[in-house]
């Protein structure tokens, strides 16, 4: 039988296709006989939870979130990649609202910033996904004030409102993002 850890030449694992598909039973059973450290990044950069989360994989992130794999080793909610992206800001950028929903609930950095000082809110809202935005923003509300909160709510409804027919995400409502920095 193979280790979960070998790597095809694409650098794709057993273990990373069943994160990557939403399998959650495969994964825990290839975890257990996995070597591998449980916040290590793949040759992308990415760790386990980020895939799950970037293919909003609700329960797969939960499992994660659950293991301990050494006394004292838990999943690192708020790793980033090179470019400073966690699972959250993944997650918020493909518009997973579930997986949002559970990372916080582990207490991921809702305001972790990524190279380029977008946040998960600046990528909820530049691509369109309201559900999305509308968790991050009660997540949010100690590093808002309800008023703005409600403002971009409201701005962001209003920028879907006048996207073009080609559909929200390739309308980035940039009014709405110069009002999240303080612009």
């Amino acid at each position: 039988m193979r280790s979960p850890d070998f790597e095809s030449p694409s650098g794709q694992t057993s273990l990373s296709a069943a994160v990557e598909s939403g399998k959650e039973r495969a994964m825990l059973a290839l975890l257990q006989r996995s070597r591998r450290n449980i916040n290590e990044a793949d040759r992308s950069g990415r760790t386990l939870l980020m895939r799950a989360a970037h293919g909003g994989h609700a329960s797969v992130c939960s499992a994660l979130l659950a293991l301990r794999r050494d006394k004292d080793a838990f999943v690192n909610v708020d790793a980033a990649t090179e470019n400073g992206k966690t699972a959250l800001l993944l997650a918020a950028e493909s518009g997973k609202a579930q997986v949002i929903s559970v990372l916080l609930q582990a207490n991921a950095n809702v305001l972790a910033r990524a190279t380029d000082q977008s946040t998960a809110l600046h990528l909820a809202c530049q691509h369109g996904h309201l559900e999305a935005v509308q968790r991050l923003l009660d997540a949010s509300v100690g590093s808002f004030s309800r008023n703005l909160a409600r403002r971009v709510l409201h701005m962001f409804r209003s920028s879907v409102l006048l996207a073009p027919s080609t559909g929200v995400s390739s309308f980035p409502p940039l009014f709405l993002l110069s009002a999240l920095r303080g612009e």
